[in-house]
């Protein structure tokens, strides 16, 4: 979706503290993995074959999330975008995506800015707005990301990016207000 056919009014990126966190696990678990497969000056080198197993899986993880970190830093992740036409996801479930997905104006009916339980468990929460929708045959909810079937709801990520919270839901309100229908 290009935001300058759409009349782009702002975009919400991943923070740079956000990335900075991702960047600095993976090096942590980079350190770690690397300590007990290849360094050996904390870690004995006579390692039982199953602790092995899980220093090379750990060291593969670290390394995929360095570079995860690396490239947020350089160059953000766009969480969504907020057009004259809608609100545009470029999240699936905490996966960033290209292609973007609209949700237009007249089809939002409230947007409220909630808590939920997030990608790992019960303890993990996060903040979201909560964007209800009008959902028929004509726009299907099969093809939605991150949807709720029973809120008839799309979760917006609003802690992650910038601006974050309660200011961005006054943005998002302000923009429907603006561009919406009357």
């Amino acid at each position: 979706m290009n935001a300058e056919q759409n009349g782009n009014l702002f975009t919400v990126h991943v923070r740079p503290v956000v990335a900075a966190t991702v960047l600095a696990v993976g090096i942590v678990l980079l350190l770690v993995s690397a300590e007990g497969l290849f360094i050996h000056v904390l870690v004995p080198a006579d390692l039982h074959i199953a602790v092995r197993v899980v220093l090379w899986i750990l060291f593969v993880v670290a390394v995929i999330t360095t570079i995860v970190g690396v490239k947020q830093m350089v160059r953000p992740v766009r969480i969504f975008e907020v057009t004259e036409r809608g609100v545009v996801q470029y999240m699936r479930a905490g996966i960033a995506l290209e292609a973007g997905q609209l949700l237009p104006w007249e089809r939002i009916e409230s947007m409220e800015l909630t808590e939920k339980t997030g990608y790992h468990g019960r303890r993990s929460r996060i903040i979201v707005v909560t964007v209800r929708l009008r959902v028929d045959d004509e726009w299907p909810k099969e093809r939605l990301y991150n949807f709720d079937e029973a809120e008839q709801s799309v979760y917006l990520d609003a802690f992650s990016g910038n601006p974050a919270g309660k200011p961005l839901l006054e943005k998002l309100v302000e923009a429907k207000s603006s561009f919406g229908p009357v």
